[in-house]
């Protein structure tokens, strides 16, 4: 396999970022209720991250960097049996659901685009409607098919130098959008903004605002999904936590600050007020940057989620990929266009956060509890001269599980309770007993 064998914390941060800017952030944040849009959020969100995501991210990361194994046989080698493959098969779907979500966003913003160009030069929005009419199902078929042989060239190319390139280039996109955004936003509105940095401190009991905190976090993080386990294994042996940490953690809050204003901006009441001064071509020039922007990230993040599906390490079996590209071209027309609208929400949506929680809350067991008996800590450290600190091994240990746990036990509760936040307190102490007890047991059974 043609890797580049020593990925910098850095850039790995930043191309997996990029990555959750187009495949996650853009689609999940519209989805939260506009009293979230408020500093309030982020500083939730950034909570989330560094007590539950970030330890899923790290363990994901050192654990592929120690097996130096594919996803399937990695499972093997943390618990020394085959007791765990079943979960390997988890994570592959999880990362198929979330490919397909990829692939059909991908989709739409390029239709999206074609449409939108078409209007622009055809100078009248009276054709638009025939035209959508007569070309939507050609031009759906074939923006898919050539978006899944862009990902099966890249995905071939095998070459994080690429990915990094691509990463930078979306992440230079996005600035340029928010600040055209800014600097076409009139001065009189500009209160409603301000006021996303009010801090509302009664939001702080609101349970579902951490549900969504939490949710996000994980979807963000691709917790579960098996691309940090893929990737992990092709980073630097001298890797410096710190800066990973830092580097990932401050990205993704400022990132998701800036896709928050930018929401926040497009659905204030003045929203007439942003686009009085701008021309049709500017207009048109924004939406251009807006489509190019994330139609990188989101290249970006399903390059990154194939990898999760290779079948050998060397990737040299040519017949296996072409034989996987079609299959992945059927589900997605699949979806597209026999699927009904309502099962597309649930699969992207309720369906897909329950599995990567259940995935995570798995994971959490395996990394905090079987990691630690099976003594893999003590040959990281050996291995890498990383050590994992006290404050990690809690938050691996209790704080993670518990979180995730609790989100698990009030989603299939919600019939019968009222969400609150002595619901979800009671729920995470139940968690914290349910995961001590049964992360003992695992301790002992793999010891």
């Amino acid at each position: 396999m043609s890797q580049t064998k020593n990925i910098k914390s850095a850039y790995y941060s930043f191309v997996i970022i990029a990555a959750s800017l187009g495949a996650i952030l853009f689609w999940q944040i519209p989805k939260l209720s506009q009293s979230y849009y408020n500093i309030t959020f982020i500083i939730a969100y950034a909570i989330c991250l560094f007590f539950i995501a970030l330890p899923m991210v790290i363990s994901e990361s050192a654990f592929g960097m120690l097996s130096q194994k594919l996803i399937r046989p990695s499972m093997r080698y943390i618990t020394r049996s085959g007791g765990f493959n079943w979960l390997s098969l988890l994570i592959m779907l999880g990362a198929l659901i979330v490919l397909v979500v990829v692939i059909n966003s991908l989709h739409m913003i390029t239709q999206s685009a074609i449409y939108t160009g078409y209007w622009h030069f055809a100078k009248s929005a009276d054709k638009l409607p025939l035209f959508i009419h007569n070309f939507s199902s050609p031009l759906s078929v074939i923006i898919t098919t050539v978006v899944l042989i862009l990902i099966f060239v890249l995905h071939k190319m095998q070459n994080f130098t690429l990915e990094r390139i691509l990463a930078l280039i979306g992440l230079g996109l996005f600035i340029a959008l928010f600040v055209y955004l800014m600097i076409n936003f009139r001065h009189d509105d500009s209160p409603a903004v301000m006021a996303f940095f009010d801090i509302k401190l009664y939001l702080f009991n609101d349970i579902m605002l951490w549900y969504h905190a939490i949710t996000l976090a994980l979807l963000s993080s691709f917790v579960g999904v098996g691309i940090h386990l893929t990737t992990g294994q092709y980073l630097p042996t001298k890797l410096s936590l710190r800066k990973f940490c830092f580097t990932f953690i401050t990205g993704n809050i400022i990132l998701s600050l800036l896709t928050i204003l930018i929401f926040k901006v497009l659905t204030t009441q003045t929203l007439s007020h942003l686009y009085q001064p701008v021309t049709l071509a500017q207009a048109y020039a924004l939406s251009l940057l807006y489509f190019i922007t994330l139609f990188i990230c989101l290249i970006l993040a399903a390059t990154l989620l194939c990898r999760v599906f290779q079948i050998t390490k060397d990737n040299k079996r040519s017949l296996w990929r072409v034989t996987g590209y079609v299959a992945l071209l059927v589900i997605v027309f699949i979806y597209q266009f026999i699927l009904p609208y309502n099962l597309q929400n649930w699969l992207s949506s309720s369906f897909l956060i329950c599995l990567i929680l259940f995935i995570a809350y798995m994971q959490t067991l395996l990394f905090g509890w079987i990691f630690d008996a099976q003594k893999l800590t003590y040959q990281l450290y050996k291995q890498t001269n990383i050590k994992f600190s006290a404050v990690f091994n809690v938050t691996l240990r209790l704080i993670a599980p518990g979180a995730i746990l609790s989100l698990l036990l009030m989603t299939a509760f919600s019939d019968f309770i009222m969400p609150s936040l002595m619901v979800g307190i009671v729920f995470f102490i139940i968690s914290l007993i349910v995961t001590i007890i049964l992360g003992s047991l695992l301790h002992k059974r793999f010891q």
